[in-house]
């Protein structure tokens, strides 16, 4: 990107030096990513009545459903 073409951040800078940076600093061999499901209202409702009637975490049927 040409620098007259970005946008007025002036505390961001222009370019960011990462030449000292190092490599794999937060790298975990065997990190396990939970991903977020958003459900929307009438879904989170109806797993909401399914967990209450059968006494069961929520995310049990969702997992069972995505299955």
């Amino acid at each position: 990107m040409n620098p007259k073409d970005a946008p007025n951040n002036s505390d961001i800078p222009v370019e960011i030096d990462f030449s000292s940076g190092t490599r794999g600093k937060f790298f975990q061999q065997n990190a396990v990513l939970n991903l977020p499901v958003d459900l929307d209202t009438k879904t989170q409702d109806s797993r909401r009545s399914i967990v209450n009637e059968k006494g069961v975490k929520v995310s049990a049927p969702t997992n069972e459903g995505l299955k």
